[in-house]
């Protein structure tokens, strides 16, 4: 699959055969490792739809036409796809064409958990709060959305990292438990073969490996 523009007019092909357009410009596509489920964000007219192949379908699944579209995110394995949208002032969280609220001050990219059963998003508006699969709980503390943040899917808990230390706490209540204070930290991830959060930490010339056990 690929897309192909000729003048100020863009298509998308598979092979030789054209299966989606016309558009003003593609801005974002994803496709899965199998090659069975690929997804755009394309701008039509003076709004932006997604669109979404795959290989059960017979004709391409496009949404409906929303003011702005970004941040897509494509199941690993299945034709399901994530997004964030922007309509009439209001921002949303799109999964499939379904729409759920979002945080209005500040919103992260939304992504899969390993497996894809969970579509994770965070946002902010007086609070901020996680979104799973887009049922949104509040977490009554300040976090940047736009860092990544890892979690086992369908646990009490998710992990990220500050400038200093792994953090590792629970969705529905304020425990928290922070790792030693480090110079720099790396992007934290979950070790599904360890049932881990983990993540590398620096203090002055020496490495340390940052490890929580998850639940």
């Amino acid at each position: 699959m690929y897309a192909a523009r000729s003048g100020t007019q863009w298509r998308v092909y598979r092979g030789e055969e054209e299966i989606a357009g016309v558009f003003n410009n593609i801005t974002e596509a994803a496709c899965n490792l199998s090659g069975t489920a690929c997804a755009v964000l394309a701008s039509q007219g003076i709004g932006m739809v997604a669109i979404l192949f795959g290989e059960e379908f017979n004709q391409p699944l496009v949404s409906r036409v929303f003011d702005r579209l970004d941040g897509l995110a494509l199941h690993p394995s299945q034709a399901i796809y994530g997004c964030r949208a922007m309509m009439n002032g209001v921002w949303l969280l799109v999964m499939n064409g379904a729409q759920y609220g979002s945080g209005q001050l500040n919103n992260g990219r939304p992504y899969f958990t390993h497996d894809g059963a969970e579509l994770l998003h965070f946002g902010c508006d007086t609070d901020c709060g996680l979104s799973i699969n887009g049922k949104r709980t509040l977490l009554n503390m300040n976090l940047n959305p736009e860092i990544q943040y890892a979690r086992k899917p369908k646990s009490e808990t998710f992990a990220f990292t500050t400038t200093t230390s792994l953090v590792f706490r629970k969705v529905e209540k304020n425990d928290l438990w922070v790792s030693y204070m480090c110079d720099e930290t790396s992007l934290p991830r979950y070790n599904w073969r360890t049932d881990s959060y983990e993540a590398l930490g620096r203090i002055n010339q020496r490495l340390y490996f940052l490890s929580c056990k998850a639940f």
